[in-house]
């Protein structure tokens, strides 16, 4: 865009409406007259129809704010807990929190019933009236500001997006979530949760791994760690990921790039044709990394952060990744492929002191199980990083005494036995073990026999 300001001649003209010429985000571009039918498409009659979701007792519904959602991560911050972790009870804190959720639910429930009894429904018993929180406790608000409303009568919307050809689907804003989740960021954003993996035909997940290049064994590791738990087709763009898809929720983040923006480069650069065809001519592109994308409104082409809240603000981009999920292979491969580049460990380097010496050792040279590979790959999806491997490594290394690599791989036991994250995949039978698990049911076995 600088470079158009710095010619005179188009000083003054719309962004966007150089008829024949390109329009630029960054490095990446659509043409104008791809903005054009991307409009076109997207703005015909029945793309987008939203209302009332079915189920519910009327429009207006509780639902926890986003506000209440983001003052209550701000307070696990400030207490030192860290994502997936519960802080330090504070009894004082604590009752003052449940009081004024409990309270701001009833009050919203109140609300609700009165505006959906104007629109002809029934009302929902609010239960009896708590008791009002009263002050905030001094402390706590000197560490992390006035509690916001925690809770609000909203009307949540269902939006049918139709992609022509009897291609329809569903996708729900303001979701309902638990009273305390504390990544709650966009009302207007959608999700939904997709087919497990593990649950579409065999054949066709055999099919999806053999085009990733993934073996029986890595994938056997994939199950075990819970990554075939999520669809391809899941998407969600209410939360702290911003825009998160997938079967292991890919997200774009706060940059409008992420491992979401790493999926999709991968899929453009394996399968221009296919990308093309499931998401360029529907005004979504990646550049270097980061998410780009047409706001149909306007026609202006946004990257990164604004093409992230431009996908957010718009069912109809949610549903272009969610039909992706459903009826592309090249996407489903893309996930698969960045999933196993991002996640397996078996390549990924450390530094062990072993010998004397510190040595840059890849994983799997002493990480040869399924059991330990599936721990380690375990710790990385929930955690981001492979804890403190290095320093089990070389803990183990000194107190047996090793000194090779093959010596360290021969106590993989002991290295695993230390980075235990969510659960022991050594207790795993459908996984293959370290050798000195293998020898100790072996002996046992023939223990039992004798």
């Amino acid at each position: 865009m600088q470079a158009m300001k710095t010619m005179g001649w188009m000083r003054g003209l719309a962004w966007g409406t150089l008829a024949g010429m390109t329009v630029m985000a960054g490095a990446q571009s659509f043409s104008a007259d791809e903005i054009t039918r991307v409009q076109k498409f997207w703005n015909s009659p029945g793309r987008l129809e939203s209302k009332m979701p079915e189920g519910l007792s009327g429009p207006h519904q509780v639902r926890l704010t986003t506000q209440g959602s983001l003052w209550l991560w701000a307070l696990d911050r400030k207490r030192g807990a860290a994502k997936g972790q519960t802080p330090a009870p504070n009894p004082e804190w604590d009752a003052y929190i449940s009081a004024k959720i409990a309270y701001d639910r009833w009050s919203a429930q109140t609300a609700a019933n009165n505006l959906n009894r104007m629109a002809g429904y029934a009302e929902v018993d609010p239960g009896a009236m708590p008791a009002t929180p009263g002050p905030i406790p001094e402390d706590l608000y000197f560490m992390v500001g006035e509690a916001p409303t925690m809770a609000a009568a909203v009307q949540p919307k269902a939006h049918r997006i139709d992609f022509g050809s009897g291609e329809n689907y569903l996708l729900q804003d303001n979701p309902g979530l638990a009273q305390t989740n504390r990544y709650y960021r966009y009302a207007q954003g959608v999700r939904h949760f997709g087919t497990q993996v593990k649950k579409l035909p065999a054949s066709q997940v055999d099919r999806l791994f053999d085009k990733a290049g993934i073996s029986d064994s890595e994938r056997r590791i994939f199950g075990a760690v819970s990554l075939l738990e999520g669809g391809f087709d899941s998407v969600n763009t209410y939360d702290t990921g911003f825009v998160s898809v997938g079967f292991i929720q890919f997200a774009c983040l706060s940059k409008g790039s992420g491992s979401l923006g790493a999926v999709m480069a991968d899929y453009k650069s394996a399968d221009r044709r296919g990308f093309d065809q499931d998401f360029r001519r529907f005004g979504l592109d990646v550049d270097s990394g980061s998410l780009v994308a047409i706001k149909l409104g306007t026609g202006e082409t946004v990257k990164g952060l604004d093409a992230a809240l431009a996908i957010i603000n718009d069912p109809r981009y949610a549903a272009v990744f969610h039909r992706a999920g459903q009826k592309s292979d090249g996407w489903r491969v893309a996930q698969l492929r960045v999933a196993k580049a991002q996640y397996f460990p078996a390549d990924d380097s450390v530094n062990v002191a072993l010998g004397g010496k510190e040595v840059s050792l890849h994983v799997g040279r002493f990480i040869r199980s399924e059991a330990g590979l599936a721990t380690l790959m375990d710790r990385k999806v929930h955690t981001g990083s492979l804890g403190n491997l290095a320093n089990a490594a070389a803990e183990v290394a000194d107190r047996f005494g090793l000194d090779s690599v093959d010596q360290l791989a021969s106590y993989e036991v002991e290295v695993i036995k230390q980075l235990r994250h969510r659960k022991s995949f050594l207790d795993d039978s459908g996984l293959s073990q370290p050798a000195t698990i293998r020898a100790q049911k072996s002996s046992k076995s023939r223990k039992a026999k004798s």
